[in-house]
């Protein structure tokens, strides 16, 4: 096992304790606090590598000697998530029996140890149960993925485990005629609990939902108008929305609902739906701008009749991570840089790239390297 104290901080505090006492002693009480803080993070990661890797015998010598069982990475990681995710299930068991929370979600990307687990523990999701057994909350996430694949032991566990919400409840008893009878009569027969009152947003809060977002062929703006979040979208303008949820809005007499995600707490996208129609995912977006503006930014080009909505690029394989771009754009697919042949411009840069460029709005971003 790696040890515990590390190298660096061991010789500071050789240095110090070789000092006359007069010096040393406010010194001493921030280098004990600078210790600790580092062998906290030293240890927390010797845990995490630990669990990850499936590493029983080390997670327990941690654990036993003191470090915290939900000592956490900078992104709120713990060694129960991590142990979920690499399905290791000594190690789930272990965690959970020395008090780990299944609860706990990372801040990234807002993942729960039971949302690994059934990502990642096909086909028995055995570690999925445990955390349900243990007091994971999030269960209708397994009641919907088990309907989506048809195990019934994995509802049935779920089911077992407590109550869903009203609003949850509602979703996974739709259609159950279409189901396996078995799996049918377990979500037919689940405990239901209220939601909980809807979170309430000032004016302030509200204003960090607004924004133009887009995919292709779609558009949607959201603003704050008579202290209500506001939706535009072609066919739907002027929709007030109230708050249902966290990060989620509705009109119900419409039958709209928008949910916004992101990660680390970011607004990325949203999701909406509308009645009978087929549910919109985007990008946050670059506002249409005036043809005027688009080009000043380009000598000698010609205006455009109309401005088509763009869909940005925001970085590797493009806005949704699939490689897909946005046909209304139609970029060239054939172009030869030496005669210039499907290229509207070039700019000479130095050193290497190494990413891939950024496309927003009229605006391209790129990296270098550049050796010293």
């Amino acid at each position: 096992m790696p040890k515990l104290v590390p190298k660096p901080v061991s010789k500071l505090m050789s240095k110090l304790m070789s000092k006359p006492l007069a010096v040393r002693l406010v010194p001493s009480f921030v280098s004990l606090l600078l210790l600790a803080t580092l062998c906290l993070a030293d240890a927390t990661h010797d845990l995490h590598l630990a669990a990850r890797s499936g590493d029983l015998g080390g997670v327990r010598e941690l654990v036993e000697s003191g470090v915290p069982v939900d000592a956490t990475d900078d992104w709120g990681n713990t060694a129960l998530q991590l142990a979920a995710k690499n399905n290791q299930v000594a190690v789930t068991k272990y965690l959970l029996e020395k008090g780990a929370d299944p609860t706990a979600r990372e801040t990234f990307f807002g993942s729960s140890p039971l949302d690994m687990a059934l990502w990642k523990g096909g086909p028995d999701y055995e570690i999925a149960k445990m955390l349900l057994a243990a007091g994971a909350t999030d269960r209708a996430s397994a009641l919907s993925y088990s309907r989506e694949i048809g195990d019934i032991s994995l509802a049935k566990a779920a089911a077992e485990s407590g109550p869903v919400l009203a609003s949850e409840a509602e979703d996974l008893q739709s259609g159950l005629e279409e189901l396996d009878p078995e799996l049918a009569k377990i979500l037919s027969s689940l405990t239901v609990v209220p939601d909980p009152p809807p979170p309430v947003y000032s004016v302030e809060d509200l204003a960090d939902f607004a924004g133009y977002f887009e995919s292709d062929g779609s558009t949607a703006r959201l603003s704050v108008r008579e202290g209500r979040l506001t939706l535009d979208l072609p066919d739907h303008a002027g929709v007030g929305l109230s708050a249902t949820a966290e990060r989620a809005f509705a009109n119900p007499e419409r039958g709209i609902e928008v949910h916004y995600f992101g990660r680390a707490g970011t607004v990325e996208g949203i999701a909406i739906e509308v009645a009978d129609q087929e549910p919109l995912r985007m990008r946050v977006g670059d506002a249409p701008q005036d043809p005027k503006s688009i080009v000043a930014a380009v000598p000698d080009a010609t205006p455009p009749a109309t401005v088509e909505p763009r869909v940005n690029w925001p970085g590797f394989r493009g806005a949704n991570r699939d490689g897909i771009g946005d046909a209304t754009q139609a970029p060239p697919v054939d172009f030869d840089l030496e005669s210039g042949v499907g290229v509207a411009w070039k700019v000479d840069l130095p050193g290497l790239g190494n990413s891939s460029p950024v496309v927003w709005g009229n605006r391209v971003y790129v990296t270098t390297a550049i050796a010293q």
